[in-house]
């Protein structure tokens, strides 16, 4: 697997990325967000998701990478598959892992930005598209660890770390690595069993 992680995201030292992995454990999926400018700003494509995990929250586009293709041809499928855009060139600028306890589900998540593309986009059987200003976000409809790494996606950073989360509504910490400037972001948060039972 380690052909899926490029040398930004990655090291053979024993000091390696928060986000790091060999694939093991967990399986790679993809993320694409499609960018474009409009006279209010700078809009991203955003998916409600229709079924499966992370049904009902907002997200970018993507989904398990299948066998024999690379991570971008993997990346590209799934953008044309479920909202019908056509990436024409895209980049890979984030790599992260996410690990659901309550679930006992990990995820190895590579992100990529797409300016370049064509087609409107169109509702699938799995995703709503629907354009958002870049700077009105509905983080309350999408996964709470979003919220922490858009602001370097949107910045146009590479960047790579690992979430912990109680569950899909809860982080327990993180660690965020901004590969641009080799800053490093950890918090920590505290967890109560009323935000269990209010889960």
């Amino acid at each position: 697997m380690s052909e899926l992680v490029s040398s930004a995201f990655s090291t053979d030292t024993a000091d390696q990325p928060v986000g790091y992995s060999n694939g093991l454990d967990g399986k790679h999926y993809t993320l694409v967000f499609c960018r474009r400018n409009r006279e209010n700003g700078e809009e991203v494509l955003l998916g409600m998701k229709k079924r499966g995990v992370g049904a009902g929250k907002f997200n970018g586009f993507g989904g398990k990478i299948e066998e024999g293709e690379s991570v971008e041809e993997a990346a590209v499928r799934e953008l044309m598959e479920e909202c019908s855009v056509k990436a024409v060139e895209i980049k890979r600028v984030g790599y992260l892992v996410e690990i659901i306890k309550s679930s006992n589900m990990k995820f190895y998540i590579h992100i990529f930005n797409c300016f370049n593309f064509e087609n409107e986009p169109v509702e699938s059987s799995e995703m709503n598209p629907q354009w958002f200003n870049t700077k009105n976000i509905p983080y309350e409809k999408m996964w709470c660890d979003d919220i922490h790494w858009f602001p370097l996606l949107f910045a146009n950073k590479s960047f790579t770390g690992r979430f912990n989360l109680i569950h899909e509504e809860f982080i327990s910490d993180f660690q965020l690595i901004d590969l641009d400037t080799n800053t490093t972001t950890k918090k920590e948060f505290q967890f109560e069993e009323s935000d269990e039972e209010d889960h």
